[in-house]
C-alpha cells in the first residue's frame, strides 16, 4: 500500500533541486541531459522579421548598376556624423534598396497594425544590444555587431525559411541598412531628412 510521502510531485522535485549547491544542480543537468540523449528543444516563435526576410529572400534584387541613391548626400552626412569609415562601404551598397523595402513594408503593414514598427523595433532593439558591452566599441564594430545580432533572431525565429547563409546574409544587410536610413539605429545629424519610419 503507498502512503502520500511516496509521491512525488514536480513542485516537490523541482523544490529538492533548487536547494542543492551548483556543481549538485550541473550534475544533474548532465544526467537528464545525457538520458534524455541531447539538449532539450527550446521553442521557437515566429517573428516578423524572419518573415520579412523570406519575402525579401524571393524578390528579384539586381539593380541596374549605376543606379544611385536619389538622397546619398544625407546618408553620406549620417555616416560622417556616426564616424562610420570601415562600415561605409556596406551602407552606400545596401542603400540603393530601400524603396524596395519600403514597397515591402507597406504591402506587409496591410496585415495589421504595428507590423513593419515591430521589425523596426526589433533591429532598433539589437543595435542598442550591441551598444552595451563592457569595452566601448568603435561605431563600425556596433554596426557589424548589430547586423550579427539580427541575424541571430532571424535564425532563432520559428518561420525562418532555411536558405544559404550568403543570401541571409544579403537579407540582413539590406534590412539593417534600411534601418540605418529611416533613422532607427546610430544619431542622425542636425536637420537629417531621409526617410520618415
Amino acid at each position: 500500500m503507498f502512503s502520500d510521502s511516496d509521491i512525488i510531485d514536480n513542485k516537490s522535485i523541482l523544490d529538492k533541486i533548487l536547494t542543492l549547491d551548483i556543481d549538485k544542480q550541473k550534475a544533474l543537468y548532465e544526467f537528464i541531459k545525457k538520458e534524455l540523449g541531447g539538449e532539450v528543444d527550446v521553442v521557437k516563435l515566429d517573428s516578423n522579421l524572419a518573415h520579412i526576410i523570406n519575402v525579401l529572400s524571393k524578390e528579384d534584387l539586381v539593380i541596374p548598376s549605376g543606379k544611385k541613391n536619389k538622397k546619398s548626400f544625407e546618408i553620406d552626412r549620417k555616416i560622417a556624423h556616426n564616424e562610420l569609415k570601415a562600415t561605409q562601404t556596406i551602407i552606400e551598397d545596401f542603400s540603393k534598396y530601400h524603396n524596395r523595402v519600403d514597397k515591402i513594408y507597406s504591402d506587409y503593414d496591410e496585415y495589421g497594425n504595428n507590423k513593419s514598427l515591430s521589425i523596426l523595433q526589433s533591429i532598433h532593439s539589437s543595435y542598442v544590444e550591441a551598444c552595451i558591452p563592457a569595452n566601448q566599441l568603435e561605431a563600425d564594430e556596433v554596426f557589424l555587431l548589430t547586423i550579427e545580432k539580427v541575424k541571430k533572431k532571424v535564425l532563432e525565429s520559428a518561420n525562418y525559411g532555411n536558405m544559404p547563409v550568403d543570401e541571409l546574409d544579403l537579407c540582413v544587410n539590406i534590412l539593417v541598412v534600411d534601418a540605418f536610413i529611416r533613422c532607427n539605429i546610430f544619431k542622425d545629424p542636425e536637420d537629417y531628412q531621409y526617410a520618415d519610419s
